[in-house]
């Protein structure tokens, strides 16, 4: 049986005034996504726009970057601009015909890696893919993440990094039973033994 794809494509909020539609059309047909399957559109915020028309760093000692309210209110603006989005509209219903669970989520934190990273885990992805400003961090996942992980390039491409470590491991596995491991056979005569 196939395991269930989950697919986390992973873009910095703060910085992309586009969204990665590109990267989630390809996840679609790339990773052959199959009824059942799930992709999720991972916003990380880490810095908030204040009351003041300034940013602030979210978790900072400021009285904005702290504030849970304003934090709340900027999460929520930023999901419901990825849901009023029209390249977002025309892709989920895209995989809505192919059975394909399709989310928007953003998360917040000081980190945006360890955010993500944390998001990724939570949703056991078997897959990750990073946006343009996410890549910078790939050896921090590739070290800490076993499924597989893509970045998208400037040209809108997909570039795969790795595939999931598993199937990597598996691939390798050589089963051999204790019997082989021991030389000689259960049959045969013992070797210190002398017959007159």
């Amino acid at each position: 049986m196939r395991e269930r794809q989950r697919v986390v494509v992973i873009e910095d909020a703060n910085r992309r005034k586009e969204v990665s539609s590109s990267a989630i059309r390809w996840a679609l047909h790339g990773l052959s996504l199959q009824p059942g399957d799930q992709l999720i559109l991972l916003g990380v915020l880490h810095h908030l726009n204040t009351p003041m028309g300034y940013k602030s760093r979210v978790g900072s000692s400021s009285i904005f970057g702290g504030n849970q309210r304003i934090i709340e209110i900027e999460a929520a603006t930023r999901k419901k601009e990825y849901e009023n989005n029209l390249d977002i509209i025309q892709i989920s219903k895209l995989y809505q015909t192919q059975g394909v669970e399709f989310r928007i989520e953003v998360a917040i934190g000081p980190s945006p890696k360890e955010v993500a990273l944390i998001s990724a885990q939570n949703h056991k992805a078997t897959w990750v893919i990073l946006d343009r400003q996410m890549k910078k961090d790939k050896k921090y996942f590739l070290k800490r993440l076993s499924c597989g992980i893509s970045r998208m390039k400037r040209n809108k491409s997909i570039e795969q990094l790795r595939g999931p470590k598993s199937l990597i491991l598996q691939k390798r596995t050589v089963s051999v039973s204790y019997d082989e491991m021991i030389p000689g056979s259960p049959d045969e005569d013992d070797l210190f033994s002398i017959e007159l």
